[in-house]
């Protein structure tokens, strides 16, 4: 089983003096993003698959005390009625995501493809090592990023990676929407997601 993100982008509304609701992240981001769960909330690094120092942003805050109607609502409905599946609990501030370095690098990738066929399988360096050891160039325990060899009829490559590189489209949508409304709150800490997780 699969874990899914859930949530609300808030915004501090001043007149009433109340966070808001404006956008609810299912189905927008319902892609299982590991690699960013991790280490934004701490949640699923063993399914991320990445092996990386980090350390998470915004790991379990819990629900804040003043989350929007719309986030509170949703969030009790959802623990009155699967209260063991809900974890990971917690919110991150506009601020903060703005201050992610996100051209830090990463784990590597290793990209396996066919001579014949474009495209291919991406796993992360760790992973790739773990089970295909045996596939590597002759004296080449730690391949470097653009080192390409053969084995047969397939490719091998190593890839770089950079923290933009977890972000699929969905999350680039996200993203864009959440500068459009910091455009229109004073303060970047007026603005945030709050977030849990299922399974």
């Amino acid at each position: 089983m699969g874990t899914d993100i859930h949530g609300w982008v808030e915004c501090w509304h001043p007149d009433v003096e109340l966070w808001i609701g404006v956008i609810k992240l299912a189905p927008l981001v319902s892609d299982r993003n590991y690699p960013l769960f991790a280490w934004l909330f701490d949640v699923h690094k063993a399914l991320g698959g990445m092996q990386w120092d980090y350390s998470p942003l915004a790991a379990r805050r819990g629900l804040p005390p003043d989350a929007s109607a719309e986030a509170a609502t949703e969030y009790a409905a959802v623990m009155a009625q699967f209260p063991e599946e809900v974890h990971g609990t917690t919110w991150i501030s506009w601020r903060e995501v703005q201050a992610i370095d996100w051209a830090e690098p990463i784990e590597d990738m290793i990209c396996e493809s066919r001579l014949d066929r474009p495209g291919g399988i991406y796993s992360w360096r760790s992973q790739f090592l773990q089970h295909h050891a045996d596939l590597l160039p002759d004296q080449a325990e730690s391949p470097q990023p653009g080192q390409r060899w053969t084995v047969g009829d397939q490719v091998y490559e190593v890839v770089a990676m950079r923290r933009r590189d977890v972000l699929e489209e969905p999350w680039e949508v996200l993203f864009r929407l959440m500068e459009v409304l910091a455009s229109r709150v004073e303060d970047p800490d007026h603005l945030r997601w709050v977030v849990w997780f299922d399974g």
